[in-house]
């Protein structure tokens, strides 16, 4: 067994009653450990990067992307509120109001294992160099910073970035905090 790696039920579909069916399972729809297959791991395949700065004039532009390709997030959302047995005590997720031939418990499968692939814009910032004339300030720059400006991704939780550290890695906990954008307008003066 590898740190990172998903093992479980493979999940192939929903019966006539609208309950989860998995790939080995015994007649009462049951499936045991010995025939859980591998359904995912969360290290991926290629992490990219890319940072610019371009000038032109007195404008500048810098931005930061990354990209994240392959590997897997266990959707512990999915997981856990999707199913009509949480309705009247938990909130219950849209993806439950889209499938709504699912009619059991949610358990455990390759059903709430998702691809984590991504593509972020961290950070962004355009200036602009003032001209100034003044003897007690050499150079003065206003700028428009935007961080964690957008992620596209297919992945159906909060963000397919989860921790891959420690001995629980790919794991969206439901303790989890999105990371927000944040817009920042400021001034640069040099004395």
């Amino acid at each position: 067994m590898c740190l990172g790696t998903f093992y479980g039920p493979v999940w192939i579909g929903l019966d006539e009653l609208g309950h989860d069916l998995f790939k080995n399972a015994n007649p009462v729809g049951q499936v045991n450990a010995e025939d859980w297959e591998v359904i995912g791991n969360a290290y991926p395949d290629f992490t990219l990067g890319w940072s610019n700065t371009m000038t032109y004039g007195n404008f500048d532009l810098s931005f930061s992307l990354r990209a994240s390709i392959g590997g897997e997030v266990l959707n512990t959302y999915r997981l856990y509120y999707e199913n009509w047995g949480t309705l009247g005590l938990n909130n219950v997720t849209l993806s439950q109001y889209e499938s709504p031939g699912f009619s059991g418990n949610a358990r455990y499968s390759s059903k709430y294992v998702e691809d984590a692939t991504f593509v972020k814009l961290d950070n962004v910032t355009l200036g602009y160099n003032l001209k100034v004339n003044h003897r007690y300030i050499s150079k003065s720059r206003i700028f428009f910073t935007a961080q964690d400006v957008f992620c596209l991704t297919g992945y159906q939780g909060l963000d397919p970035e989860v921790n891959l550290g420690g001995l629980t890695p790919g794991i969206e906990y439901l303790s989890y905090y999105p990371r927000t954008t944040v817009l920042t307008l400021g001034v640069n003066v040099s004395f």
